[in-house]
């Protein structure tokens, strides 16, 4: 699937932003 290619990067980008402020309370 060629929309999965394409999302991943830009999904990818939001949630390592979720994931690092998330991450930090987490960690």
């Amino acid at each position: 699937m060629p929309g999965e290619s394409t999302i991943q990067p830009r999904y990818v980008g939001v949630a390592a932003r979720w994931w690092w402020r998330l991450g930090g309370e987490i960690r």
